[in-house]
């Protein structure tokens, strides 16, 4: 049993060293690991505002694209109409 706890008492200031290094080693793996989230939460905020941004761009266009189509259609009925009637009066 003396034996025993003379190793411990030897070995003691090593494993309370040890312990210490790995519970910073812990502190510091959980501070990375935060600053990680962090990092990826703050580039994925980045890349979700700029695929909001190119979303409405495409949206937008399309937009003015179906305008430009719908104000090219109304032009056409609208020559159709006025060409039945000047057909329906001759």
């Amino acid at each position: 049993m003396c034996g025993l706890i003379e190793k411990i008492a030897r070995f003691w200031p090593v494993m309370i060293t040890a312990m210490k290094r790995f519970e910073s080693c812990e502190e510091h793996g959980k501070i990375l690991k935060k600053q990680l989230q962090e990092e990826t939460m703050k580039t994925t905020k980045e890349r979700m505002k700029q695929i909001l941004k190119w979303l409405w761009i495409k949206e937008t266009l399309l937009m003015m694209k179906k305008t430009k189509l719908e104000r090219k259609a109304s032009t056409q009925q609208l020559k159709m109409v006025v060409g039945q009637g000047v057909a329906e009066k001759q």
